[in-house]
């Protein structure tokens, strides 16, 4: 499943009169019919494909191109488009986004193509095309990278702090000040005693750590309409007690997390990093495809390496089908530190139910630090943290979703003023991986770094080799 991509930049796609001489059809021509719609009735889907080359068919993943062909009219997409990736400022890259984006809209009548959602922070933008000749237009665009689908994915279903060491850290004054975490999820109860019983949204000022909080998604009429959101925004509370969250709801109730809305999230993210002083977007979101390698053609990649120009890293649930060879999207993307789950203690006998986003299982014992057996894990997966069972704002959850804002937390924390700000941010992620503690997958014999907070920020004054060995090699 896919849904957004990458970059580049310029102009228009030049097209070869002589070839559509012989076929007696120019798939650009447009229509008089409709106000200037294409009709569909007379372009099929078979000249559609002949009229593609292999690189533009390449830009959106084969199934959700034959269906989209084959289905013809109106199809709603997540474009992503040429862009230059370089160390211009916020405003300088958007409006060069804007510039690449109005040379393609400019190629088409306007009932072919509709601007639906601009990500003005990021090269994408969700369109509708409404027709095959449209779409094909579309894909053929030089400045058109990649074409997504708009689909939905599913959250991830104490003593976890004294497992990764937090109360050590926080002693020694690690909480993570003067930072934000963005969380996009299922919305936060900000009101929650766990918060500083917020009256709403950054008030009262001297204790509400919800700085930030409002639905992406079509609202709900509540403040978390499943509690999701609230632990997992519970356990960056408590893991950086002292930074700010803004929790964004990007789930449509009954339906899942669609994959515009979380670009949404991270656009307003890279917008507001400067304001908020934000090092870390929690995305405990999954798909259910499994990548046994990076998964460089997902629609995360462009907002991903956007995030990290901006300074922000993001974080993401590995999922929960128990794969042992593969981790879901958007944690296989290029980008992404992604997280699998260990048990915080020893809970006896745990069976965990199955769902369409979770394996059902069973672990005749568990322990600190053992695997849970719906955690996915592959080589490509970057650590490990606690993620089974987790109470945090008064909710009790199991899944990957919790093991992920322990790390976001904590890059949070390690990020602030007084501790190592001026790490970059593959160093960041080098410190918590080189002190993390080694955990062995029992079910494919792999190796991870489970988080360790308080050996993290030790590191900070008295780096052992390995981490110095691993900070001056990262990249």
């Amino acid at each position: 499943m896919r849904k957004i991509a990458q970059y580049l930049l310029l102009a228009l796609v030049a097209v070869s009169a002589f070839s559509y001489a012989q076929s007696g059809f120019n798939p650009f021509s447009g229509s008089s019919q409709n106000g200037g719609r294409d009709d569909d009735s007379s372009y099929s889907k078979s000249q559609a494909g002949r009229d593609m080359s292999d690189d533009q068919k390449s830009k959106a993943d084969s199934n959700y191109l034959d269906r989209m062909l084959s289905s013809g009219g109106a199809n709603g997409v997540i474009v992503e488009f040429a862009a230059v990736n370089d160390d211009a400022d916020l405003d300088t890259k958007k409006a060069r986004h804007r510039a690449v984006k109005d040379s393609v809209k400019a190629q088409f009548a306007s009932g072919d193509y509709q601007e639906l959602l601009d990500y003005d922070a990021l090269p994408m933008t969700y369109v509708q095309v409404n027709s095959r000749r449209a779409l094909v237009k579309l894909l053929s665009q030089s400045n058109v990278v990649g074409v997504y689908e708009n689909t939905a994915g599913q959250h991830e279903g104490t003593e976890s702090l004294t497992v990764i060491g937090q109360p050590t850290a926080a002693a020694a004054g690690y909480t993570g000040a003067g930072t934000m975490v963005v969380v996009l999820d299922t919305g936060v109860t900000y009101t929650n005693a766990a918060f500083g019983s917020c009256t709403s949204p950054g008030v009262p000022a001297a204790t509400c750590k919800v700085a930030v909080a409002f639905d992406v998604a079509p609202t709900d009429n509540s403040l978390d309409d499943s509690g999701h959101g609230t632990n997992v925004s519970g356990i960056v509370a408590a893991v950086a007690p002292s930074a700010k969250l803004a929790v964004l709801d990007v789930f449509t109730p009954g339906t899942g997390a669609y994959a515009t809305d979380v670009v949404t999230g991270i656009n307003w993210a890279i917008k507001n990093q400067a304001l908020y002083n934000i090092k870390s977007i929690n995305i405990s979101i999954n798909w259910t495809t499994n990548y046994a390698a990076s998964c460089t053609a997902s629609w995360a990649t462009a907002p991903f390496a956007s995030a990290r120009a901006a300074g922000i890293i993001p974080v993401v649930s590995a999922g929960n089908l128990g794969w042992t060879n593969g981790i879901a999207e958007p944690a296989c993307a290029p980008g992404a530190v992604s997280v699998g789950a260990t048990y915080s203690a020893n809970f006896g006998s745990l069976t965990w139910a199955a769902s369409s986003d979770m394996l059902g299982c069973k672990d005749s014992t568990t322990a600190a630090d053992k695997v849970v057996c719906f955690s996915d894990s592959a080589s490509l997966m970057t650590m490990f943290a606690p993620g089974a069972i987790i109470t945090a704002a008064g909710l009790s959850y199991g899944g990957t979703s919790q093991a992920a804002p322990h790390v976001a937390a904590s890059i949070a924390v390690l990020r602030a003023a007084g501790a190592a700000p001026t790490d970059t941010l593959a160093q960041t992620i080098a410190r918590l991986t080189s002190t993390g503690v080694s955990i062995k997958d029992s079910r494919n014999g792999l190796t991870k770094p489970r988080l360790s907070l308080s050996a993290a920020v030790t590191s900070i004054k008295s780096p052992t080799a390995a981490t110095k060995t691993a900070l001056s090699t990262a990249k």
